[in-house]
């Protein structure tokens, strides 16, 4: 079930799955087909459509940011094995086989990177 908060006009101003009523009054149901429900939340994620659902829309931002953050922990990880504070050994198994792939995914990238840098020289 959704619920949408309107504003003095009428339109929907928010939505939620389970609003806190202690919270806000004027919550309404609404039902996830309603063309106006789909309409605002087409408008919240325009390149995305209404496939999220409006629980989802807060950790979208969030979501954004986690491959930029999956690079710092991968180089945080490498600083601290050639530092000598942890051996990549102390790495529980699954977490070595990430990183040895990343470790080779990358490598293959800088190597496709120089041989289309030669061929532009030519």
């Amino acid at each position: 079930m959704n619920f949408v908060l309107r504003d003095r006009c009428g339109r929907i101003m928010a939505v939620a799955r389970e609003p806190d009523m202690s919270e806000v009054s004027g919550w309404t149901s609404i039902a996830s087909d309603d063309p106006e429900f789909v309409a605002f939340l087409d408008s919240m994620h325009p390149a995305e459509g209404h496939s999220r659902g409006p629980a989802d829309a807060r950790t979208g931002d969030v979501e954004a940011t986690d491959a930029g953050l999956i690079r710092v922990l991968e180089d945080l990880v490498n600083l601290l094995v050639e530092r000598g504070v942890i051996r990549f050994t102390d790495l529980p198994p699954p977490a070595q086989a990430k990183l040895t792939e990343r470790l080779n995914k990358r490598a293959e990238l800088r190597k496709l990177v120089l041989l289309d840098d030669e061929s532009d020289v030519i």
